[in-house]
Parts: C-alpha cells; structure tokens; sequence
C-alpha cells in the first residue's frame, strides 16, 4: 500500500436557468438559482465554504495565507470576502454553540484556563502598545467536549456566562 496526495482543486460551474415568457413578453418566469450557502450572491458554494472554515479554525490559518493559497489555484477571493464568509456562516453555527454550552453547563467536572490574546486592531490601542484579550477554553473531560469563548475580560464572570447557574465543580489555575 502506498499514500500519495492528491491536491484539492476548485471547479467552475456554470447553471443555466431556463426562462420562459409570455406571448406577449409581459411577464416572465425563471428557473430557481442552486442554493447559496450565505446571502449577497457569492460565486462560492458550500465546499470552498467549508475548506475556509477548517483551515481557519482547525488549521489556524490565517485569512492572508488562506488567499495566497486560493491564489495559487487560481481562485481570487479578497481577505475581505473571506471575513465576510467567515463572519456571515458563523452566524449559523450559534445554535451549536448554544447546545455546546448547555452541554458543559450539566456537566459535574468542567476544567477552564485562559490564554492572554493580543488585540492588534483596538482603535485606542496606544502605539506599540497592545490590549490584551483573552481566549477562554472549557473542557468536560467525561464526554470529551470542549468550548473556546473570547472575552476582553479575565474575571470570573466569563465562566460564570457559559455555565450559567450550574451545579458542578469547575476546576482552574489559581489566578486570583
């Protein structure tokens, strides 16, 4: 048995949509246009959507690199309409962030930590100066199940919002 790679690749599609009308050319019908996985008539469907949001969020690639890559095969997409992607199709991934959350809420045993992120485009960051923001995680080790939250506070009201008025212990560094 051998491995070998074979590289992803983009295909154009072209969906030609049947018009019909009148006699009397005052009224006209068209076929309905493929379902597009977001609103503003992107010329992306839902697989380079997908391979956006893996590289993104699994791979942590950032959205420069992401272009540069797309560039390479001949796909131009801006950082910009690859933000807006992003952005827009995480809005659809709330109601599993939702359940995520509720999920951890029941647990007995949750574990929690922080990491200081620097924010680079605070407007009233000062010059060579960067706020500091921080990237929660949460993990319920008896189901393998964990969260990342971003907050710009390091207080213990951050966990209190994800779990809510729960029951169980929760478990961090001793940070005061």
């Amino acid at each position: 048995m051998v491995f070998a790679f074979v590289s992803g690749h983009f295909e154009r599609r072209v969906y030609k949509r049947e018009a019909i009308s009148c006699a009397y050319q005052e009224f006209m019908a068209k076929t309905p246009a493929p379902c597009r996985p977001f609103q503003g008539g992107q010329k992306f469907d839902v697989g380079i959507v997908a391979d956006l949001i893996v590289r993104k969020c699994a791979d942590s690639m950032p959205l420069h690199r992401l272009r540069k890559a797309y560039r390479r095969q001949k796909i131009a997409i801006s950082e910009s309409g690859l933000a807006r992607i992003f952005l827009e199709e995480s809005q659809h991934l709330k109601i599993v962030w939702e359940r995520i959350r509720k999920l951890l809420a029941k647990q007995e045993l949750v574990l929690a930590g922080e990491i200081p992120v620097n924010l680079t485009n605070d407007p009233d960051r000062v010059e060579g100066k960067c706020k500091l923001g921080y990237m929660w995680v949460f993990l319920a080790p008896e189901i393998l199940l964990f969260a990342y939250f971003f907050n710009v506070s390091r207080s213990s009201q951050t966990p209190a919002q994800i779990l809510g008025g729960s029951k169980g212990t929760l478990v961090v560094d001793v940070y005061a």
